[in-house]
């Protein structure tokens, strides 16, 4: 009984246990109430990270609601998220020189109370790429350009970089910097990554310009702090305006203009400037300096000259900017020393009247105790007779003008440049050999031009064909003299191309007979032009240009042209732009053809003269040689074709002028020797011994000049040495 009454107890304690804990659950109120758990208010992301090597760390970022953010470096479970859109971005990894890149970079992932949202990235290595900029620049033979490469798919942006072409195609050091060869072209640079297997690597196609391609003007500077300098960006003689500048932080500032301010570090530095349309890049170095340094340049202490000659003397004086820049200039002697002529960025010196030791010097203002001085050997000249002064001097001074005979005697002398105040003159003169004097023709040249072609089309007509009439530009017409009328008119039509430093030549048979043959020249003077092959006609009846339709075998400007005594044209030597020529072609007016002589010249030249002798062999003289050697000579046979050396000058002449003598012999008169010196001399070549022999002496030295035979026999020379000299004319003894 006893065991019965424990056993009620125990069972009425356990049901009144299940009894409270049913009311706690519920909340307490009246039985009966519901057991389904709340629902979640958090879910979870599950981030799956493959394709990394095992040691490598991912670099991934979580973003979401409430400002959440976290980082990830592998798998991992992120809980209790809010709800809402997350992104996973997934960055590169760099390891082991090798880039891993995830894929997605960026996903979204949107997070569900209560669920787990999976997000995947998958690493993976990315292949090795290389990028070189710019990738097509344009520099001037000889110039330099700064490449610059980025290697993608690796860690390590080292490359190595080559010229596909050799050492003709030009250097370039590890930096990258391409010194072009002076040789024009197409070249190649390769950057190849050291990452890679050698495979891996892009390149640059680089042309080389004879024009300067993209670069800075000038090509370097040197100042003293503070001084200033506008630069310019130029792709061959264009401005580019879309350009960035920079320079070393130390070295000073420079605007957007390009004007530079240097600092007060000295020091070398480097200025640069990016042509933002093409990426091209070109640097030139920069120099702050305090020490003042005057450098002379030009005739040397060893060389000798006559009374007669003129001798050029230039100068460098450091720093470019930031100082005085004047320098001063005498013969220490004095006077009987001899004289200088002062031009804007050089001296003539003028030989002393009496043989002997002189000397030049020059003195910057900016420290006059940096004197600079040469010695000047002046030998007596040679032993032959005067030229004589005209009876009145030429209005104008000219130099590189041009001049032609009337049959009459008279001799028209018209353009070049120089004269008060200077630059391209368009006056006229009329030498008269009766009066041994000079007179202004009432009428000037429509166009002021230097160094035109000028030719008597009949006894009261003068061609002024071509020449250089701007600094970047020659004429592609001409215009008419007429004497009689005393006026001047156009030419009909023009010429194919603008031409200076191109050849006429009167034709005397083939269908063309009584017209003149116009050959070569360029468009720009300095060589910043195109030489022309292109060939015209001008015909003096109707004062008409016409094209002709044969171009010569070779472009050339400043060959020369000779009519044969068959009436066919030798055509000699000149530039193509690049360099003198050695060739020559004949032109056949009665076939129409241009055809290579069968030999060529010995020493290639251009400036030359070419003289018809009396046995219609043709005399080569002088010109800008590359052998150096403008005192040599060189004799065409038509016969045979072929050129044969000559004896040599006394002197090397250029820019000097060459006229058969009623006898036969050849007079040439002044020109410069190619060192610095000014001929004032003339020398006599004899054909039969072929010889040379000194033959008279100018009152002054002279190049560019004009030299015409009158009906005496003497030789009209005008023309002068430098536009601020005083004009003077002479005939040969």
């Amino acid at each position: 009984m006893r065991v019965l009454r424990s056993i009620f107890s125990a069972v009425f304690l356990m049901a009144s246990v299940l009894i409270l804990a049913t009311t706690v659950s519920c909340g307490g109120g009246g039985g009966g109430g519901n057991n389904t758990p709340p629902p979640p208010t958090t879910g979870s992301m599950n981030l799956t990270v493959i394709g990394l090597p095992g040691s490598v760390a991912a670099s991934i970022s979580i973003s979401g609601p409430g400002n959440f953010n976290q980082s990830a470096t592998g798998s991992m479970t992120i809980p209790n998220l809010s709800p809402g859109s997350y992104t996973v971005n997934a960055s590169s990894v760099a390891s082991g020189g090798s880039t891993y890149l995830g894929s997605p970079a960026t996903q979204a992932a949107t997070v569900i109370a209560g669920q787990t949202v999976i997000a995947t990235v998958t690493y993976a290595a990315q292949p090795i790429s290389v990028s070189v900029s710019p990738t097509n620049p344009r520099v001037g033979a000889n110039g330099s350009v700064q490449l610059s490469a980025v290697v993608s798919g690796s860690s390590n942006q080292n490359v190595t970089w080559t010229v596909e072409e050799g050492a003709s195609g030009g250097s370039i050091t590890p930096q990258g910097l391409y010194t072009a060869p002076a040789t024009t072209g197409t070249y190649h640079v390769r950057a190849t990554s050291v990452a890679g297997d050698g495979t891996n690597f892009s390149r640059s196609t680089i042309t080389v310009s004879a024009l300067g391609g993209f670069h800075i003007y000038p090509n370097g500077l040197e100042t003293a702090p503070g001084g200033t300098y506008t630069f310019q960006a130029l792709d061959d003689n264009t401005v580019v305006t879309t350009v960035t500048w920079s320079v070393d932080a130390a070295a000073g500032t420079v605007t957007p203009s390009g004007l530079f301010t240097a600092s007060s570090s000295l020091g070398a530095y480097t200025l640069r400037v990016t042509n933002t349309a093409t990426q091209q890049q070109a640097t030139v170095p920069i120099h702050i300096l305090s020490n003042v340094t005057l450098n002379l340049y030009g005739f040397t202490d060893s060389g000798t000259l006559f009374s007669c000659d003129g001798a050029f003397f230039g100068w460098e004086l450091h720093p470019d900017t930031g100082i005085d820049r004047t320098v001063a200039w005498d013969v220490v002697e004095g006077a009987p020393g001899g004289s200088l002529l002062n031009m804007d960025w050089y001296r003539i010196y003028l030989g002393a009247p009496a043989p002997g030791i002189y000397h030049v010097r020059a003195v910057p203002t900016a420290d006059p105790s940096k004197i600079r001085q040469r010695t000047v050997t002046v030998s007596a000249n040679p032993s032959v007779g005067a030229f004589q002064s005209t009876s009145n001097a030429p209005a104008t001074t000219r130099i590189g003008h041009g001049a032609a005979a009337l049959p009459d005697g008279r001799v028209v002398i018209t353009g070049g440049c120089g004269g008060n105040p200077g630059g391209y003159l368009s006056s006229i003169e009329v030498y008269n050999p009766g009066s041994n004097t000079f007179a202004t023709f009432g009428a000037s040249l429509l166009q002021a031009r230097s160094a035109p072609v000028l030719v008597a089309l009949d006894a009261n007509r003068i061609l002024v064909c071509g020449g250089e009439v701007a600094y970047d530009s020659a004429s592609n017409g001409g215009e008419i003299i007429q004497i009689g009328a005393g006026t001047v008119t156009t030419a009909t039509g023009t010429m194919r191309v603008r031409r200076m430093g191109h050849q006429v030549t009167g034709l005397t048979t083939g269908p063309n007979a009584g017209k003149f043959l116009i050959t070569g020249g360029m468009d720009e003077p300095n060589f910043y032009g195109t030489v022309s092959g292109t060939t015209d006609l001008f015909d003096p009846a109707s004062n008409t240009f016409a094209p002709l339709p044969q171009n010569m075998e070779l472009a050339r400007v400043n060959h020369s042209a000779t009519r044969l005594n068959d009436g066919r044209v030798l055509i000699v030597g000149g530039n193509d732009g690049h360099s003198e020529l050695s060739s020559a072609e004949i032109y056949d007016p009665i076939a129409g053809t241009f055809t290579y002589t069968a030999g060529h010249l010995a020493t290639a030249r251009a400036y030359h003269t070419a003289t018809l002798l009396n046995d219609g062999t043709v005399l080569i003289v002088g010109g800008n040689t590359v052998s150096g050697h403008p005192e040599s000579c060189e004799v065409f046979n038509p016969a045979t074709g072929n050129f044969t050396a000559g004896p040599d000058m006394a002197e090397g002449r250029l820019f000097h002028t060459a006229t058969r003598l009623n006898d036969g012999r050849v007079l040439v008169i002044g020109g410069n020797s190619g060192s610095y010196r000014y001929h004032g001399t003339a020398e006599v070549f004899t054909p039969g011994p072929n010889s040379w022999a000194y033959s008279g002496r100018m009152s002054k030295p002279r190049e560019r000049h004009t030299a015409v035979l009158l009906p005496s026999g003497k030789v009209l020379v005008t023309g002068d040495l430098d536009p601020k000299s005083a004009p003077a004319g002479e005939t040969s003894n």
